[in-house]
């Protein structure tokens, strides 16, 4: 059982806890931690509460004919996402035993030796997105065995708006230039946040109005009698980001003090982190202070939109009156396609190979901007999700 105000949620006024089978960890829910035995991390995803909005109006204009042989025809569509969610992805703690210590997950459990700990506050995202789309395509018969088909669609980027300002950007130049937050004066060199002038509005962002996908085709009745044709088409296509691209940004410092300690004791994970148990959290003083070695997850300010090139080519003959062959050539080619890559990417230090060093080598450290000798305690991790 626990102790009296042993027990409160996040946010509360006084820094209590859960106790959990002799475990102290600050609990976002009345839940029990996740726990996973074995080599592949466990993860908990805990009363997620998400609502989503979405107007919309598609708009096709029509189309109408010139001289009989062309045919136009334009339309678009509007929309505004809104979606707003609160999880407690790890908010309980995720304690993860592998087999690093007797060979077996099972055992390394029974045992207490904990091969990882990784806990954050509830991840909020509360965010608002506008979509326009428009077009115009034409068919055009230039001949009784020509048709022509091209159009043009302008769909600008315009990145969701994050209601409350839960967002920051990275840059590497930023950071090697000693930048300094003036929103949280603890942050480490290069990080903007909105409030800062470098920063662009509530997106973190910048719009992209100059984003046009173009197609073009044809049919040819080679002979005229209507029993071979070649026929063909390009295209070039974007995509746009998922409206929650900036999901796991609550979870990054200050704001989610999302953190993993490796080989932490099990009867006090935070014990041997920097300043201790860091929630409740609070960051609307400037003095905010950022969870040691926390993971950040950042977006660039100018994300390039996916891009598909697609195209194909095909012959087919008729034979008869039943017969007919075809062949098809077709090709595609993807551009700016998201993946996550990590901006300070593991170090490995051969000369001192004992489990403390090795767990401790994985990344940069960042302190006030400078990158500091490897703790052996936790590690600070700066991804970034980039178009290649």
């Amino acid at each position: 059982g626990a102790a009296e105000g042993d027990a409160v949620l996040h946010g509360g006024s006084a820094q209590e806890h859960v106790v959990l089978v002799g475990i102290r960890v600050p609990a976002a829910t009345r839940r029990l931690a996740g726990l996973s035995c074995g080599i592949v991390d466990g993860v908990d995803g805990q009363d997620a509460v998400f609502g989503n909005n979405t107007v919309s109006r598609i708009a096709p204009i029509g189309g109408f004919g010139l001289f009989d042989r062309i045919e136009i025809t334009l339309g678009g569509s509007v929309a505004r996402w809104e979606s707003n969610g609160s999880a407690n992805f790890r908010s309980a703690g995720v304690f993860t035993f592998g087999d690093d210590f007797t060979g077996n997950g099972l055992s390394d459990f029974l045992t207490g030796q904990l091969d990882s700990f990784a806990q954050a506050g509830p991840n909020r995202g509360y965010l608002k997105k506008n979509y326009i789309g428009l077009y115009a395509s034409d068919s055009w018969r230039v001949t009784p065995g020509l048709t022509l088909n091209y159009g043009l669609r302008w769909e600008p980027k315009l990145p969701e708006s994050l209601t409350q300002e839960i967002i920051m950007n990275f840059s590497e130049e930023r950071r090697a230039a000693g930048f300094q937050s003036s929103v949280f004066l603890n942050a480490p060199n290069g990080f903007t946040y909105p409030g800062d002038a470098e920063f662009e509005g509530t997106s973190g962002q910048s719009k992209s109005w100059a984003l046009f996908s173009p197609r073009f085709g044809f049919a040819w009745d080679v002979f005229g009698d209507g029993r071979t044709s070649i026929r063909g088409s390009v295209g070039i296509n974007h995509d746009l980001p998922n409206s929650q691209l900036q999901l796991w940004t609550s979870i990054s410092p200050p704001w989610g003090g999302n953190t993993v300690i490796p080989e932490a004791p099990v009867e006090d994970p935070w014990s041997v982190t920097a300043g201790g148990n860091p929630f409740p959290l609070d960051f609307s003083d400037p003095n905010t202070p950022f969870t040691p070695h926390g993971g950040f997850l950042t977006i660039p300010e100018k994300l390039d939109s996916p891009q598909n090139q697609s195209w194909n080519l095909a012959l087919q003959r008729q034979f008869g009156s039943d017969w007919m062959v075809s062949a098809t050539y077709m090709g595609s080619h993807t551009i700016h396609m998201l993946t996550i890559e990590a901006n300070n990417r593991a170090t490995y230090f051969p000369e001192d190979p004992t489990p403390t060093a090795s767990a401790s080598a994985m990344s940069i450290r960042l302190t006030g901007g400078r990158p500091t000798p490897p703790v052996p305690r936790a590690e600070t991790r700066i991804n970034g999700v980039g178009c290649p």
